[in-house]
């Protein structure tokens, strides 16, 4: 599936840029436990996309801004 929305701010400004996680919760070794298993970014307009999300699971959605130093980790990291 694909899933797809905006991303606002408490003043209902779009966040572009923000991160978007797919949270799913899984059992691993007997432990229930919550795990990142997807993500896409928002564009200028706050709108994001996330494609190849496996139907029938519940899932959570969880946005946030990356580090004001992330394009510059990207660069170092490439």
């Amino acid at each position: 599936a694909t899933l797809s929305g905006r991303v606002f701010d408490d003043q209902g400004e779009p966040l572009p840029g923000a991160v978007v996680y797919v949270v799913v919760h899984e059992y691993y070794l007997g432990e229930a436990r919550y795990y990142l298993r997807y993500m896409g970014f928002a564009d200028d307009t706050g709108h994001y996309e996330i494609e190849r999300v496996p139907e029938g699971q519940k899932i959570r959605l969880m946005a946030q801004m990356p580090p004001p130093n992330f394009d510059a980790l990207a660069a170092t990291n490439a």
